[in-house]
């Protein structure tokens, strides 16, 4: 079994989540149940592993929180060396197999037990019907996923809904090139734990004066200048694809490149070509903590004020063979 995007609904209708409402790409976010929202913390890569426990297999979940999946695992805190009833659920590095493997065991028709391959006698178990947070890690906290020993009980029952990955691969195929030579990123595609918003981009820190290059060839339509420090988006341009669109519509892609060195010298309605065009150069301009690019792709076909996870794609749908590094 290998499902890209994956929703799991525990029995008692409620979607499990990582971090929700917090910076949800951190290792040692907790896991909770939460009504389903269509939010990216809601999905989950399950990935195949046919050599884990002597070639008898295992399954790891990956959080599409991170990377669109690269980074962050379905963890269990171990009682010491030992994976038990009572312990709590996080998403973590994939750095222990014993924390990280789980078998899928059908119960019922479309219900399925999630058991760690490390004591099949435990399963996953969400607490009561509310929905959770994150630090509620008690097996007793309200909404929290957890281990405990299998009854059979409907908290313990999930089911799977595959997501389409029709227009994610669709993206993936737009080819686009990388708008900076790093690919370190300080704040992803995410809610953040500070101030609770979506953060609709990521951030990629790089010295002042790392020039920035299109990532999409189109034409310019927008060059920002906006120096408030608490809102404004310092110097910045978005740039509309000339042949890339959202999947399924009419409309355009766009990409924004902001809190740039300085105004750039490209115009409204200038080509440019992804790669070789530059856009600008890094800065620290508007509501910026440091040097750094935020990058977003627009869907709505609007000038980027304002941005919302429904108004944006995830970029890194746009790039699934490059490797990322975090600096949080």
């Amino acid at each position: 079994m290998y499902l890209t995007n994956t929703q799991l609904t525990v029995g008692n209708g409620k979607c499990y989540a990582c971090g929700k409402h917090n910076n949800y790409d951190e290792n040692g976010m907790n896991v909770y149940q939460w009504s389903d929202d269509g939010s990216v913390e809601q999905t989950f890569k399950v990935v195949y592993g046919a050599s884990y426990n002597n070639y008898n297999g295992g399954y790891r979940f990956r959080a599409k929180t991170s990377a669109n999946g690269q980074y962050r695992v379905l963890d269990i805190v171990k009682s010491g060396s030992s994976v038990i009833s009572g312990c709590n659920v996080e998403i973590w590095a994939p750095t222990d197999n014993v924390a990280q493997y789980f078998e899928i065991i059908e119960v019922s028709s479309g219900k399925y037990k999630i058991v760690p391959v490390a004591n099949t006698g435990v399963a996953l178990t969400s607490y009561g019907t509310s929905n959770g947070s994150n630090a509620g890690t008690a097996s007793t906290s309200a909404g929290n996923i957890y281990l405990s020993t299998y009854t059979g009980s409907n908290n313990q029952l999930w089911t799977f809904t595959e997501i389409s990955t029709v227009a994610e691969t669709a993206y993936a195929n737009m080819d686009f090139s990388f708008p900076l030579s790093v690919t370190t990123i300080s704040s992803g595609y995410a809610k953040r734990n500070y101030d609770g918003k979506f953060h609709a981009g990521i951030d990629i820190p790089a010295s002042a004066g790392t020039e920035i290059m299109s990532a999409n060839t189109g034409k310019v339509v927008k060059i920002i200048d906006e120096q408030n420090t608490t809102t404004g988006r310092g110097y910045g341009v978005i740039v509309e694809s000339s042949s890339n669109y959202v999947y399924g519509t009419s409309t355009k892609i766009r990409t924004m490149y902001i809190h740039m060195q300085e105004l750039s010298t490209l115009s409204e309605n200038d080509t440019v070509t992804k790669g070789v065009t530059q856009i600008g150069k890094v800065g620290n301009t508007g509501a910026s903590g440091g040097n750094h690019l935020h990058f977003s792709v627009i869907s709505d076909g609007s000038t980027g004020a304002g941005l919302t996870q429904e108004r944006t794609l995830n970029p890194f749908f746009f790039y699934p063979n490059v490797s990322f590094t975090y600096s949080y």
